[in-house]
């Protein structure tokens, strides 16, 4: 019996189930389809191979045909124990492994599909379940940076890479964490730090490359490049001094024979 289950969501695979939530029984692996594609799981003897088709954009698809078949040996407990018998043999259909898979990625928007394409209220409920549990996270992640910069001890320092692809799926800001302001303060200049642009000449980081108000670049720390500017300037001569109140020496004419 075949299962199918609908995947919304995920086009950022950071925001999809990682190994940890896929299913790896017997060696069988399943993963979140993401959105467009559907993944199509069968059974071919003990392997199982996946046909990648592609569906609509809004949601992706987990199809699965393939079934388990599990030997159990009968309990030591049981009356018949010591008389020769077969082993107990469970069959685990796709539905059944679909329905378990369905359950793993709940919180990912994964949906257990009545038919073979969903329902409108299959997607909205898909949709919900992914939006319940980003702002759960997201609000967690969030007010544990706030406690991080008040002193509080325990919260990990900055965001995962996920934290902040479920923020930007959702449009949430994430605050600053208190490692970035601190960076932030030790890089900033202060007022009498700041040179002159020689462009422009408002003040501006003396480490700055390129001038944030009328964007000219010197290709080096503009305090740098006005030392080298400094340096390659000519030498100015100064005139010669003569004494107080003695007039200039003007030369005398030549006389022409």
């Amino acid at each position: 019996m075949t299962g199918r289950i609908l995947c919304v969501g995920g086009e950022n695979y950071l925001t999809r189930p990682s190994a940890s939530g896929q299913s790896y029984e017997n060696g069988r692996k399943y993963e979140y389809a993401p959105p467009g594609k559907v993944y199509h799981y069968k059974a071919e003897g003990v392997v199982v191979i996946r046909e990648v088709g592609e569906c609509d954009p809004q949601y992706g698809i987990v199809i699965i045909d393939d079934y388990l078949i599990t030997e159990i040996k009968p309990s030591i407990d049981a009356p018949a124990f010591g008389v020769p018998h077969d082993f107990i043999q469970t069959h685990q259909t796709g539905m059944d492994r679909a329905r378990d898979l369905a359950g793993q990625w709940l919180r990912y928007g994964a949906v257990l599909m009545s038919q073979e394409t969903p329902t409108a209220e299959e997607v909205e409920r898909g949709r919900t379940a992914r939006r319940v549990y980003a702002e759960t996270r997201l609000t967690e992640v969030k007010n544990g940076q706030l406690l991080r910069r008040q002193g509080s001890k325990g919260y990990k320092a900055g965001y995962d890479p996920s934290d902040r692809a479920w923020a930007s799926e959702f449009g949430v800001v994430l605050p600053d964490t208190l490692e970035s302001l601190e960076r932030a303060q030790m890089g900033r200049a202060t007022e009498e730090q700041k040179v002159e642009c020689p462009s422009c000449f408002n003040r501006i980081d003396p480490r700055a490359r390129k001038c944030q108000h009328c964007q000219e670049s010197f290709g080096m720390p503009v305090l740098e490049y006005l030392l080298n500017q400094s340096a390659a300037e000519p030498a100015i001569a100064e005139p010669a001094k003569r004494g107080p109140g003695r007039p200039p020496k003007i030369p005398a004419p030549q006389t022409v024979a």
